[in-house]
C-alpha cells in the first residue's frame, strides 16, 4: 500500500473510530464529558488526522510486508486508538476492545501456521501481569483495566516487544509528569490514564520493533 493511499484511507477510518469510541463511552457514563475529541467540528479533524498518520506510518514502515500483515497491523492500530480515547477521557478500558485484540492475535497466529513459539508470548503476558500487579499490591493506583491491557499486550506481542511497550509508555508518562509539574496542573498519580501511553508503546512495537530486531 502506498503511503498516499494509506493516508487517504486512514483519514476515512477516523470517522468510524470516533463513532465507536463515543458509543463505548456512552455505554459507560451518563453523558460524554466535554472534550475536543468529540465536541465541535475540529473533533472529526483530530480523528481523521490521527488515523491518517497512523496508517501512513504503517505503510512506510511495513512497505515490504504482506497485505495480510499490513491489514492486521492497521486493525490493531485502530483498536488501540479507540482505547486511548476512551481511557483518556473516562479512565475505563472497554473489555470489548481487549477481546478484539486477543481474537485478532489468535486469528493471525493460526493463519501463520499455529501457535509455534507461543512461549515468548506467554512470558510476555506473565511479565506484564507482575509489572502491573505489584504496584497495586503496594498500594499504588493501578486500575484493573490497565492490568488487563498490559496482559493482553504482553500476550500478543511477546516479552521483548512488551519491554519496548513499557519503555515507550514510561517515557510518555515522564513527559506528561514534566508537563503537569511545569504547568502546576496536578500530579501524575491523580491525573494520568495509562491506556494512551500503553497504546503508544504498542504502536511503536508494531511499527518500529527495535528490541525484537536487535535480538534477531
Amino acid at each position: 500500500m502506498s503511503p498516499i493511499i494509506a493516508l487517504g484511507l486512514g483519514a476515512l477510518a477516523g470517522y468510524p473510530a470516533r463513532m465507536l469510541s463515543r458509543r463505548l463511552i456512552e455505554d459507560r457514563v451518563e453523558s460524554v464529558p466535554a472534550s475536543r475529541l468529540f465536541d465541535g467540528r475540529v473533533s472529526l479533524v483530530i480523528w481523521m488526522a490521527a488515523s491518517a498518520l497512523g496508517w501512513g506510518a504503517i505503510a512506510l514502515a511495513l512497505g515490504g510486508a504482506s497485505a495480510a500483515q499490513i491489514a492486521y497491523t492497521i486493525a490493531i492500530f485502530e483498536i488501540v486508538l479507540c482505547i486511548s480515547a476512551v481511557d483518556g477521557l473516562i479512565r475505563k478500558i472497554p473489555n470489548e476492545l481487549l477481546i478484539s485484540l486477543l481474537l485478532l492475535f489468535l486469528a493471525s497466529r493460526l493463519a501463520e501456521g499455529g501457535l509455534a513459539g507461543f512461549k515468548n508470548n506467554f512470558f510476555g503476558a506473565a511479565v506484564a501481569s507482575v509489572v502491573f500487579l505489584l504496584p497495586s499490591r503496594l498500594g499504588l493506583s493501578i486500575g484493573w483495566g490497565d492490568v488487563k491491557y498490559a496482559f493482553v499486550a504482553g500476550l500478543c506481542f511477546g516479552l521483548l516487544s512488551f519491554v519496548q511497550i513499557m519503555l515507550v509508555a514510561g517515557a510518555g508518562l515522564g513527559v506528561y509528569a514534566v508537563y503537569l509539574y511545569a504547568t502546576k496542573k496536578g500530579n501524575l498519580k491523580s491525573h494520568a490514564a495509562m491506556g494512551p501511553y500503553i497504546s503508544l508503546g504498542v504502536f511503536s512495537a508494531m511499527v518500529f520493533p527495535l528490541l525484537a530486531k536487535m535480538a534477531g
